[in-house]
């Protein structure tokens, strides 16, 4: 009687991870809400709709602009996301990374510097080093602006 109880307590157990629609596991990393009306939604639905798992983990600690920042991850790779109030406010923070996207405002970017990807409203890094993700968002918004591979 007591083997049958502990065989059927261990069938109707569910050890499977659950995953969340993109196929990662919902346990790791909590996912941040994005509110739909902003570019950020629309960035990163693109970029998932472009076959990429993308997450957003939180509000970025050290924004590189003053604007809102996000940290994101695209097919587990990190990346900032950053979203201004009209095309205008992007193209002045766009003016202030240097081509080879090695420096943003005079600061120095760590680990060699970034790619830098935009839209009319928001601005997206990756490290300059990260070629997938760099891949990722060239794919779904165009080639980078500033930095290189």
């Amino acid at each position: 009687m007591l083997l049958l109880a502990l065989l059927s307590a261990a069938c109707s157990r569910d050890d499977a991870p659950r995953l969340d629609d993109q196929g990662e596991s919902v346990e790791q990393t909590a996912e941040m809400e994005i509110d739909v009306a902003t570019p950020s939604f629309g960035i990163i639905n693109i970029l998932r709709a472009s076959g990429n798992r993308v997450k957003v983990i939180a509000k970025a600690e050290a924004p590189l602009f003053a604007a809102t920042g996000y940290r994101i991850t695209i097919n587990g790779t990190p990346a900032e996301l950053y979203e201004f109030e009209d095309g205008a406010a992007t193209a002045q923070a766009a003016t202030s990374i240097s081509p080879d996207g090695k420096s943003v405002a005079g600061k120095e970017m760590p680990n060699g510097g970034g790619q830098f990807f935009k839209t009319e409203k928001t601005i997206v890094v990756c490290s300059a080093a990260d070629t997938a993700a760099a891949t990722a968002l060239e794919s779904a918004i165009g080639k980078a602006f500033a930095g290189s591979r």
